[in-house]
């Protein structure tokens, strides 16, 4: 038994190289990840995890539905931390009305439980400059503006941020020595960024 989804019309959907139709038979998706020793105290289960498409772009919200209590061998990091660190497998569920494609590589973000306001990103969007942390982001005009942050403990290849961002924030990446404020934006997902 299942819910028709989408239908498409044959051409349409050869071309574009989608399901000509689609059926859910209810459920959603279970994200594999992996958590550093050093995070392991810092969430738990049922926790909110946002969660961004490389392929689509798509930003949802899941939930942690597992952490495993055995560190696991196979997993690929790109940290430039500790390559000591142990990582243990977690699982994030998402409802199926997130539209994420099967074996999408994302990015997934969350709060500290112990500290509810403070988040995690990765490493690379985050620059130093005497001892003052900063991102650059898109502000209310549309235009590039450096914004200092505040940042905690870096786990892995992430960075804890408990103020100055949000995760409403658009963060600006790549960006070089010549970037200056005030430039013109434009959103991209992560596969075009990853591909520049």
């Amino acid at each position: 038994d299942g819910t028709v989804k989408a239908l498409r019309d044959e051409t349409q959907a050869r071309g574009e190289g989608t399901a000509i139709i689609e059926i859910s038979g209810g459920g959603g998706y279970y994200i594999e990840g992996a958590l550093s020793e050093f995070a392991l105290g810092t969430v738990e289960i049922g926790q909110p995890v946002s969660v961004n498409s490389w392929t689509t772009g798509t930003v949802c919200e899941g939930t942690i539905a597992e952490i495993s209590s055995n560190p696991t061998q196979s997993f690929y990091s790109w940290s430039e931390g500790n390559p000591n660190v142990s990582y243990y497998p977690m699982k994030v569920f998402v409802e199926e009305d997130a539209n994420l494609p099967d074996g999408d590589m994302v990015d997934m973000t969350y709060s500290s439980s112990a500290n509810p306001d403070s988040w995690y990103i990765e490493k690379m969007f985050v620059r130093n400059d005497g001892g003052a942390s900063y991102v650059y982001v898109r502000n209310d005009e549309g235009l590039l503006e450096k914004r200092i942050i505040q940042i905690g403990n870096s786990s892995g290849g992430y960075t804890e941020i408990t103020a100055g961002l949000t995760q409403d924030d658009f963060v600006a990446f790549p960006y070089g020595s010549d970037v200056v404020d005030g430039a013109k934006t434009r959103e991209a997902t992560m596969d075009e960024l990853y591909n520049w």
